[in-house]
């Protein structure tokens, strides 16, 4: 499982913390928040709420993900991604195959709720991992 020491869950959850903060400032300048906003805003506020559930799980907890944008991303191999994020709806995982002489693909997308959220990511990395 590879995991990148610079992230860790206080950098994530400030790092959400931040997108929302930023959001509702920007829209307290006018009346009218712009659709990207609201969906950062939106996207913001539902991370934070799961974010607690992944940092509690008994074996998840100790796999800190990669942030990147508004995504969560765990690298349970070389060849393959997992990553996790708010879709204005839902939750979704998205399970990808790297293959140096292709692009990467998507072999699984399943929508998750906060609940299971956690359980699903965790059952995709026992399910890939290569340790």
């Amino acid at each position: 499982m590879r995991t990148y020491p610079d992230f860790t869950w206080e950098y994530i959850v400030d790092f959400f913390e931040s997108c929302r903060s930023w959001a509702l400032a920007e829209s307290a300048k006018s009346d009218d928040m712009s659709e990207r906003r609201h969906s950062e805003l939106i996207a913001a506020e539902n991370v934070l709420k799961l974010l607690p559930k992944l940092q509690e799980h008994p074996q998840l907890g100790a796999f800190v993900p990669m942030r990147s944008l508004m995504m969560l991303r765990w690298f349970p191999t070389n060849e393959c991604e997992i990553d996790l994020y708010f879709n204005g709806e839902r939750f979704v995982i998205n399970v990808f195959s790297r293959n140096l002489r292709e692009a990467a693909s998507i072999n699984e997308e399943k929508l998750v709720t906060l609940d299971t959220a956690a359980d699903e990511v965790y059952a995709f990395i026992t399910q890939l991992h290569d340790d």
